[in-house]
């Protein structure tokens, strides 16, 4: 695998139609664009978008599939969702050819759902339930953390997947509005099953590539999903 840096995104910014990063890439560039439409034709239609697709901790029992929505919705300007399709289109890549497309697929909406549920904690620590948040870089950090464990596995230069790591963790110092505890939530989910499916479980001895990521991926699922349940009914 190669490092995350900007020569390695530049030179793998091509079209393609038949991978799940390009699926995903898509997706959150079409629906931004209905987005800025609704934004500018019918701005009550895009809040009523909004609300509904968006993360809210305080409603989130009431609105269960904005734990995964909040991936595919992104802010009404550019720079948002540019640069996250660009880490997305880049780290996809690499880690969509390592993991499979399905497995990829399961990478990505792990490390989101776990960016969800570090909001939670957080609101839950700040007794602040009114944030909302959006976006995929959660999901995102999720995927960089996967690279930095196949990286260090693979006994590759982690330097420029660590520096990215860092910049992003450091972005809500200078950028206001930014949800930091949605990026590490994602990090860390996304670098717990990576570094899981490395681990020589004598359970799963015998299990193929595939039984051991879902094994993983349902685990931490169940783990994060009793870490936000006790959080809002505590």
């Amino acid at each position: 695998m190669h490092n995350f840096d900007i020569k390695n995104i530049l030179n793998n910014i091509r079209l393609r139609f038949n991978t799940t990063t390009a699926i995903l890439v898509y997706s959150c560039i079409f629906i931004w664009i209905l987005e800025m439409v609704l934004n500018f034709a019918y701005p009550n239609y895009y809040s009523t978008l909004i609300s509904y697709t968006a993360f809210l901790p305080i409603t989130a029992l009431q609105t269960p599939w904005t734990w995964f929505t909040s991936m595919f919705v992104h802010a009404p300007n550019l720079t948002h969702i540019f640069f996250n399709m660009l880490c997305l289109w880049s780290l996809g890549v690499e880690l969509e050819r390592f993991f499979g497309k399905w497995k990829f697929f399961g990478l990505y909406l792990i490390s989101g759902f776990g960016g969800s549920v570090a909001d939670i904690v957080w609101c839950k620590l700040t007794n602040n339930w009114f944030v909302a948040s959006y976006g995929a870089s959660g999901a995102i950090m999720g995927l960089i953390g996967a690279l930095l464990v196949a990286q260090w596995r693979l006994g590759e230069n982690m330097r420029g997947t660590i520096i990215w790591i860092a910049i992003t963790l450091a972005m809500p110092i200078i950028v206001p509005n930014i949800a930091w505890q949605s990026h590490v939530g994602g990090l860390i989910s996304g670098t717990a099953i990576a570094a899981l499916l490395g681990v020589q479980n004598p359970l799963l001895k015998k299990a193929s590539f595939n039984t051991r990521f879902l094994v993983y991926f349902v685990s931490l699922f169940a783990i994060l999903t009793a870490c936000a349940m006790f959080c809002l009914k505590a």
